[in-house]
């Protein structure tokens, strides 16, 4: 009886949220969701070092991206990266079935860090053009925040003067925690922290590396999100 019982009210219970979450929240705003756009996950498949991506089949593809996981026997095959992360049709359709209206969608972790110089630059303006042309194309279900070349500052801010001609798109930039290496402190940043500011542009701020990494070795990815990107911010 009492199995039966308990099996009424998680029935009871398990309708009462798909009412809630096809019904009530039908004009949600998601402004934490990230993408692999297309450009992003070509340069990642062609890498050999961390971050990467290595495509076990044809459908199944899988993200090597936090420092040390493909020495860890729980995380080296990665975790497998679903096609609303990289295809925007399908992006749109998760949308749909979880009733959100609009998403501001950003490149996910870890950005460009691992490129610097003339190299990030260029990396940065093809993957914010095709940002703005997602966007765009999305009949107003998408929108924006932009990378910047961390690791090359002066880059970041001619970056972020033609981002002035997508602002229809682009509503902001994302940043990760280690700023160009050596924190949001650092004094090579202000000018990029400055004109950010002067452009009005909101900053996704994001951690990526952790803390006490040290500790969370063969736990698979739990510990590490769960606990080292929170005290990271702290």
């Amino acid at each position: 009886l009492l199995c039966l019982s308990m099996r009424r009210i998680i029935s009871v219970r398990r309708n009462d949220f798909q009412r809630f979450s096809t019904r009530s929240i039908t004009n949600a705003i998601d402004v934490h969701t990230h993408m692999y756009t297309p450009r992003y996950m070509e340069i990642l498949k062609k890498r050999t070092d961390i971050p990467r991506v290595v495509e076990l089949s044809n459908s199944d593809c899988r993200l090597v991206i936090l420092p040390g996981e493909d020495k860890d026997e729980t995380t080296n095959i990665g975790r497998r990266i679903g096609a609303e992360y990289w295809n925007v049709d399908e992006k749109i359709r998760y949308m749909d079935l979880h009733g959100i209206k609009q998403s501001v969608i950003s490149l996910a972790n870890p950005w460009l860090d691992f490129l610097s110089g003339n190299e990030a630059e260029t990396i940065a303006q093809e993957l914010n053009d095709e940002l703005q042309g997602i966007c765009e194309s999305s009949k107003g279900r998408l929108f924006g925040f932009a990378v910047l070349p961390i690791r090359n500052p002066s880059g970041s801010l001619r970056e972020l003067q033609r981002l002035r001609s997508m602002r229809g798109s682009i509503k902001g930039v994302i940043l990760g925690t280690p700023g160009a290496g050596l924190g949001l402190d650092d004094p090579q940043l202000r000018d990029v922290l400055h004109q950010i500011a002067q452009e009005k542009l909101l900053v996704f701020l994001h951690p990526h590396y952790g803390v006490g990494n040290e500790h969370y070795h063969n736990a698979g990815h739990a510990l590490f999100l769960a606990l080292g990107y929170h005290l990271k911010y702290f």
